[in-house]
């Protein structure tokens, strides 16, 4: 038998590697012991999810600065003729017209 100490430690090992083998657990614990694991263990899946949360906004929030940064740094098709807009773009802009409507 585990003390519900080695329970939570193994469990907590288990959860790290994605590997959680509860079956081991339910064997090697003393029945009075279970109902005090699984009330630990619940708070240790919520606090986990809370650390998963965390990491997903921080990974959202740099995918989200990087889409802004490429998506700032495009010229805007409504404003294509803008102020922030690259001499090369505008001259190829100007071909492009020049070309579609040499006759006006």
């Amino acid at each position: 038998m585990i003390t519900i100490d080695q329970a939570l430690s193994k469990y907590t090992d288990m959860l790290n590697s994605n590997s959680v083998n509860i079956q081991f657990l339910n064997r090697n614990l003393d029945k009075k012991d279970k109902k005090e694991f699984y009330e630990l263990a619940n708070i240790i899946d919520l606090l986990d999810s809370y650390q998963t949360s965390i990491k997903f906004d921080q990974l959202f929030e740099k995918l989200d600065m990087y889409k802004n940064d490429i998506y700032n740094n495009l010229d805007n098709v409504a404003n294509f003729r803008g102020s922030n807009i690259k001499e090369e773009t505008k001259i190829r802009l100007n071909q492009i017209f020049d070309e579609a409507f040499e006759d006006e």
